[in-house]
C-alpha cells in the first residue's frame, strides 16, 4: 500500500511541475540562461559564442541554399548516417519536432554522413521524412564542424552562432526543448 501512495504522490508532483511550467510565458532567454538549460541535457556549450561556418546545400528534394540565408531562424543542423542506429532511433524523434515547430522560425537540415545519395534515398523510401535532407558524400558540411560521431546535432541561433553540440541521440521531443526552441526564436 505504501509503494502505490508513493507513487501516487509522485505522479501528482509530476503533473503538478508540469502544469507550473506552461504557466509560465515564453520570453526572451539570457546566453546564460541557454548555457544552462543545454548543459543540463548534456549538450555541449561553446567555451565562446562561435560563428556557424558557412556552406551551400542542395536537399534531396533540389531545394538549395546557404546556411547564411537561414538567419532569423534557430537551425537544427543534425549530422546522420543510415547505418548508425542512434542515428535512426531519434529520427522519429526529430520528425516529431519538425511538425510541433511549423510555423516557426526553425529550419531543421539533417547531412548525410559520407554515404552516397542513392544509398540515402533507398533509405527514405522505407523511412520517409519531412525535414530536409542533404546527402554529404565527401563529408565537406561534417569536416566544416569536425563531426566525427554520429549522431551530432549543432544548434544554431538566429544570430548564426552555434548555441550548442550534441553527440548521440536525444529525445528531440521533449517539451521542454520545443519550449526553449521557442524561447530563443523570440530572443
Amino acid at each position: 500500500m505504501r509503494k502505490w501512495s508513493l507513487l501516487l504522490w509522485s505522479c501528482l508532483l509530476f503533473f503538478a511541475a508540469c502544469e507550473k511550467e506552461a504557466e509560465i510565458p515564453l520570453g526572451t532567454l539570457s546566453e546564460q540562461d541557454i548555457k544552462v538549460f543545454l548543459e543540463e541535457r548534456f549538450i555541449d556549450v561553446p567555451y565562446q559564442a562561435k560563428e556557424a561556418k558557412d556552406f551551400t546545400f542542395q536537399t534531396l528534394d533540389g531545394k538549395t541554399g546557404k546556411l547564411s540565408d537561414l538567419r532569423g531562424e534557430v537551425v537544427f543542423l543534425n549530422f546522420w548516417a543510415t547505418w548508425c542506429v542512434p542515428c535512426r532511433y531519434e529520427m522519429p524523434d526529430m520528425e516529431e519536432l519538425h511538425h510541433l515547430m511549423k510555423g516557426e522560425k526553425f529550419r531543421m537540415l539533417a547531412v548525410s554522413f559520407k554515404e552516397p545519395e542513392a544509398t540515402v534515398r533507398e533509405f527514405l523510401e522505407k523511412y520517409p521524412y519531412s525535414f530536409d535532407v542533404i546527402p554529404d558524400e565527401k563529408n565537406e558540411i561534417g569536416k566544416l564542424y569536425y563531426v566525427t560521431g554520429l549522431p551530432t546535432t549543432l544548434i544554431i541561433g538566429p544570430q548564426g552562432k552555434i548555441l550548442g553540440k550534441a553527440t548521440g541521440p536525444r529525445n528531440w521531443k521533449d517539451p521542454s526543448l520545443i519550449r526553449f526552441f521557442k524561447q530563443i526564436i523570440r530572443s
